[in-house]
């Protein structure tokens, strides 16, 4: 399903990034949970990609082109346009006209933000399986192919490493895992027991939206998502986690482009001085209150789902989420409070350890409402 003019040459972009196709890299283990969609075990079905695009008109064209020329073609492409103000809905225009049939475009008259326009492109596919899509990155030839592979164990939904590029695709080097501060037997962790897999997913979620892929018939268990600004893959993740639902391989299947545009700053390279800029920003946007109520409704929507001993550590989770959204008050006020989480090993278990003892401790402000929890 190539695309005649103006084409994406995988060989070049290869060549450039450093990356090799999935068939070409060394062979990484593949896991998967013993969480199973029995009602699809064993077929993978049609696909669906579910790309939220918005003022993208600079790069989506060559994301496109690396999804009509995989391996493994999807059946649809559901392009949601968040009410663009560039030439994002020609450049899409342009590829229907060139593949007629394949790329189903929908305009949002008003601005949903990148989770709401998620949320609609998800609802508008049709596949058996949904993969989710940025519209600057590019994908390897075979990522649909290697992910499909994955899910015809019967798991519900398979995540994949990636590898940060520059805007023009030259590799840095590093995987999106390495960058995010997950340890080099990530893959280790993840294929031990269902509760200390859980428990990476609630310190810190692996699964990037990029990265993703579900089944359909997951739909009505993700949507709607919660009314939280950029939530929509921590959402998935989570959900997917608790249920014990996701598959996963190592392998690096999509470039993850960086670039002064990025929505999301996942794949920056932080240094001492950024780490403190995101630390004191965190505190600012209070993110931890934000925690709070993505896992109060991931509690209320997956109720009677999940074991006691999975609710008793989401509630766990939600505990010291409140907590560190409680301490926005004067230095002496919130020793207490730090003390408290420390000694019942939460920083460590949630959190980044001493990092995150000392952002409570000294970045934050000297507001009045310690202790004031919002349940």
């Amino acid at each position: 399903m190539a695309v005649k003019d103006e084409k994406f040459n995988p060989g070049p972009i290869q060549r450039r990034s450093g990356i090799t196709d999935p068939e070409e890299q060394s062979s990484s283990p593949v896991a998967v949970e013993d969480g199973r969609v029995p009602e699809h075990e064993g077929s993978a079905g049609s696909v669906s990609v579910a790309l939220a695009a918005c003022n993208g008109a600079r790069f989506i064209g060559e994301q496109l082109d690396s999804i009509l020329l995989q391996s493994v073609p999807p059946g649809e492409i559901v392009v949601c346009d968040d009410a663009s103000e560039d030439d994002t809905v020609a450049v899409v225009e342009k590829f229907r006209r060139r593949v007629p049939g394949v790329i189903r475009l929908f305009r949002n008259p008003e601005r949903l933000g990148v989770s709401g326009n998620f949320e609609r492109a998800i609802g508008e596919t049709r596949g058996d399986v949904v993969f989710l899509s940025d519209q600057d990155d590019v994908w390897l030839p075979r990522k649909i192919e290697r992910m499909m592979q994955v899910l015809m164990t019967g798991a519900g939904g398979v995540f994949s490493d990636s590898a940060i590029v520059d805007e023009s695709l030259h590799d840095s080097g590093v995987g999106h895992w390495s960058r995010r501060g997950f340890p080099a037997d990530l893959l280790g962790y993840l294929s031990g027991g269902r509760l200390e897999r859980l428990r990476i997913f609630l310190r810190r979620v692996p699964a990037a939206g990029h990265d993703m892929a579900f089944r359909s018939s997951l739909k009505s268990l993700l949507l709607p998502f919660p009314k939280l600004p950029m939530c929509h893959d921590t959402w998935i993740g989570m959900a997917l986690a608790v249920l014990n639902l996701w598959s996963f391989t190592g392998e690096k299947l999509t470039l993850f482009r960086q670039h002064g545009e990025n929505i999301s700053a996942s794949g920056a390279n932080l240094g001492w001085l950024e780490q403190y800029r995101e630390a004191k920003r965190s505190v600012e946007e209070n993110s931890f209150a934000w925690n709070a109520e993505l896992y109060r409704q991931l509690l209320e929507r997956l109720a009677g789902r999940c074991p006691p001993e999975v609710e008793a550590l989401l509630h766990d989770r939600r505990e010291h989420s409140l907590a560190r959204a409680a301490m926005n008050c004067g230095f002496y006020g919130r020793v207490p409070l730090v003390l408290r989480e420390m000694r019942n090993g939460r920083y460590f278990r949630y959190g980044r350890g001493w990092k995150s003892v000392l952002q409570d401790l000294f970045l934050r402000g000297s507001g009045s409402s310690c202790g004031q929890r919002e349940e």
